[in-house]
């Protein structure tokens, strides 16, 4: 009778040893290093994404914008320079752009990426719109 509650307590010792070792394994998936490259990689796909939504409403208020100019210069085009200048105003090209771009929240959605990204990823973002504005903008 001695034996056998050795042989059971050995048993029960290897089975809880198995456990204990089967919940370490699963508790620690993965290491910390392991986890701040993931964080890291899911951060950086998270900015490509916004940064690509950003640039897409940019581009879509810049057509929008040149559409409106185009419009404007057809209808207008029967005036000299001098009055469509006075028709329009000076400063007509700006107040259309300050309402399109207010249309398509272009500054709100700038802040909005600057709170959840940081200063420096939104450097780089304000730095790809200008770069992008710029080319599409060149003769506008």
């Amino acid at each position: 009778m001695g034996v056998g509650v050795i042989l059971i307590f050995n048993i029960m010792k290897k089975i809880i040893l198995l456990l204990l070792s089967s919940m370490l394994m699963i508790s620690c998936g993965e290491t910390k290093r392991e986890k701040e490259a993931r964080i890291a990689k899911e951060t950086q796909q998270q900015i490509q994404k916004e940064t690509a939504k950003i640039i897409v409403a940019w581009n879509n208020a810049i057509s929008e914008f040149k559409k409106e100019v185009d419009k404007s210069d057809s209808a207008m085009s029967i005036f000299s320079s001098e009055n469509k200048l006075l028709l329009r105003g000076a400063d007509w090209k700006q107040k259309l752009w300050s309402k399109i771009s207010s249309k398509y929240r272009l500054q709100e959605k700038g802040n909005q990426f600057k709170q959840k990204f940081g200063q420096d990823e939104y450097n780089i973002l304000d730095l790809k719109v200008d770069d992008n504005f710029d080319k599409k903008m060149k003769y506008y």
